[in-house]
């Protein structure tokens, strides 16, 4: 908590609160875009999803979890959330809490090895989530037709670094610009080993069950029409987002 009390002097508060209402104007589209775009690009390296699979929570109820995500995010994005007293800030500092609970757990557990996974819930796959919130979620949305003037879209990657911050990366690793996204991206891939059969079965029940049943909510028609127009434009828009190759993989 010293160094969470310690607010670094590039903090920008009135960025910050500028990036979260250029990203609330958007928040149906930025939910499906978390949804079929950032959550299936973590899924494509099974060593970055393997600490949520020990913990039992990798398949099980991706719609609560998606919920949980939401209630976060509905905090960072509220002007003054991410204050010292906001509830944005409170709400990432648990979730650091949680990741050092987690990492405590499976290495005392025995069940992990180090030598092939490196340490459950590293710097680099802390920065890929970043990238996840970050440009992997506004490259989506503007496929989608959203656009952000450059303004918000530096002030939106100094929230992202804000968080990256309490959320406990170093200052080093943390990505800062559009750029270092980007990079970030590139180098998980570069260095993903695939997914395994327990991100199909996340993918899986991420869409069938959250997915698909709140696209198929907004549209018109009988539930069986909704249900299996929802899964095709579903399916669809995940290929677009991530690429074929990836999709295929999961």
């Amino acid at each position: 908590f010293v160094f969470l009390d310690d607010e670094p002097a590039w903090v920008d508060h009135d960025r910050i609160d500028n990036a979260a209402d250029a990203l609330v104007r958007h928040t149906p589209i930025l939910g499906m875009v978390l949804g079929a775009a950032s959550l299936l690009r973590g899924a494509g390296n099974f060593i970055a999803g393997k600490p949520l699979a020990l913990t039992g929570r990798y398949v099980s109820r991706p719609a609560v979890r998606s919920v949980e995500v939401g209630e976060w995010l509905r905090h960072v994005l509220t002007r003054g959330g991410m204050r010292r007293d906001g509830g944005g800030f409170a709400f990432t500092v648990r979730v650091r809490l949680i990741h050092a609970h987690v990492r405590k757990g499976i290495l005392a557990s025995g069940v992990w090895d180090e030598d092939a996974w490196g340490v459950p819930i590293p710097q680099s796959y802390m920065a890929l989530t970043m990238a996840e919130f970050g440009h992997i979620a506004v490259e989506a949305m503007q496929t989608l037709g959203v656009r952000f003037t450059d303004r918000e879209l530096d002030d939106i990657y100094h929230l992202w670094r804000y968080v990256g911050h309490v959320i406990g990366m170093s200052e080093e690793l943390g990505p800062r610009t559009e750029r270092d996204h980007i990079a970030v991206e590139e180098l998980y891939r570069l260095t993903s080993p695939g997914p395994s059969d327990e991100d199909r079965e996340f993918v899986t029940a991420l869409t069938e069950q959250y997915l698909v049943p709140e696209l198929a909510n907004l549209l018109p028609g009988t539930a069986p029409i909704r249900t299996t127009v929802a899964r095709t434009v579903m399916h669809s828009l995940q290929r677009v987002f991530i690429g074929d190759a990836d999709a295929d993989a999961l």
